[in-house]
């Protein structure tokens, strides 16, 4: 089994730049939520 480690590491950041943009805008709706 071969894994092109370019690929791999292309596919690692944009799945964690996704994810730090994703909790940041649940972070801002809790925060917003939370806000009595």
């Amino acid at each position: 089994m071969h894994v092109n480690a370019i690929e791999w590491f292309v596919s690692m950041l944009a799945k964690i730049s996704f994810s730090i943009i994703y909790i940041e805008s649940h972070i801002d709706n809790l925060c917003g939520f939370f806000d009595f």
